[in-house]
């Protein structure tokens, strides 16, 4: 009896290291985008009023449609979920920009949507944003992370959730979200007090993954896919390790662009 309790338990623990082995989820690093694995972070070009509008956001490049890995390690700009489909780039595309000054980080999400659906206003089971932010820009599974996560209800309902918050959290007035024509618009303001920082400055780096969460009315309601940037970072469990990696610079380096998928916010909303 003694005998066969050992053998199932080291049956179970031999499962369980080829789960992990096969589980390409909880750890992407070599299935990383060769084109979008680093978001070089500019400058605040002017004042960025949370207001849910673009044009603040005129001269920023943005990603758009990036392809991110999927748990198989294929490459996908939108994974299906819970009997959920994708028709195609005007069912839901992301594009995001991000940019900074000594005091904070702001990201904005621009996400072609032609059916914004969240009757519950949920920070997930519906359309919205799930962020992941692992402020050392290491990117290790060890790494303590933090979880954000934001929504516009059907009713024009305004949800942030503090997930798991680095420090006090994000309020209201951190965040604008609006929905304009076919497009939704989230605007996000991280307070470098907000992970202790004193300021954030030239050559800092931080992960970042963006988890935008679609769902269709009627028969395709709640979390039914998504797409963004490493959304493995926020879904089929929490991992830092799949962040994108987010640098701060003062102006943008010489890095060969004509590869990326930058496009201005224009050019999105035609």
């Amino acid at each position: 009896m003694r005998n066969r309790a050992i053998i199932l338990i080291i049956l179970g623990f031999v499962l369980s290291i080829v789960s992990l082995t096969n589980y390409a989820g909880n750890d992407l690093s070599e299935f990383r985008s060769k084109t979008h694995d680093i978001y070089e972070a500019t400058t605040i070009p002017s004042k960025i009023s949370l207001d849910g509008k673009i044009e603040d956001w005129a001269n920023v490049e943005a990603f758009s449609g990036v392809e991110f890995p999927k748990e198989d390690g294929s490459m996908t700009v939108f994974e299906e979920h819970g009997g959920g489909t994708w028709t195609g780039v005007d069912d839901q595309t992301v594009a995001f920009k991000i940019v900074w000054d000594t005091q904070a980080v702001y990201l904005g999400i621009i996400v072609t949507d032609d059916d914004h659906q969240n009757a519950t206003a949920s920070g997930w089971n519906g359309d919205a944003a799930q962020i992941v932010v692992e402020p050392t820009g290491e990117r290790r599974p060890e790494n303590d992370h933090f979880r954000y996560n934001f929504a516009l209800g059907n009713n024009g309902t305004l949800t942030v959730n503090n997930e798991k918050p680095a420090g006090e959290g994000l309020k209201e007035d951190h965040v604008a979200i609006a929905r304009d024509g076919l497009t939704t618009i989230y605007e996000i303001m991280f307070p470098s007090s907000e992970f202790s920082i004193v300021k954030f400055e030239d050559g800092m780096s931080l992960g970042l993954g963006i988890c935008v969460n679609d769902g269709d009315g009627p028969d395709q309601l709640g979390q039914r896919g998504w797409g963004g940037w490493y959304t493995h970072a926020a879904v089929f469990g929490k991992n830092p390790e799949n962040t994108g990696l987010v640098k701060m610079v003062s102006a943008k380096t010489a890095v060969d662009m004509e590869e990326k998928l930058t496009i201005k916010w224009a050019e999105i909303k035609k």
